[in-house]
């Protein structure tokens, strides 16, 4: 019941992984509607926080705020 009223708020529901196939060592192929999204999307979308947060890092390095030089590692390290 509750997994239809999922369907019916958000779509339709993907389970993304099969217990038994987990349990049983991840044997052969994966089961049909299992497998993660393996299209541009998914890798654009992945990229990108990449390159924002890669970005945030080093302008918070080069910035020219009156912060110490530990804080300023300490923040980019944080991205």
């Amino acid at each position: 019941a509750i997994r239809a009223m999922a369907a019916a708020a958000f779509g339709d529901v993907r389970r993304l992984y099969d217990m038994a196939y987990v349990e049983g060592g991840c044997v052969g192929e994966p089961p049909a509607g299992t497998t993660v999204d393996d299209t541009f999307g998914t890798y654009a979308s992945d990229y990108l926080i990449c390159v924002v947060g890669l970005a945030a890092a080093i302008a918070l390095l080069l910035s020219q705020t009156k912060a110490a030089p530990f804080y300023k590692k300490f923040g980019a390290n944080y991205f």
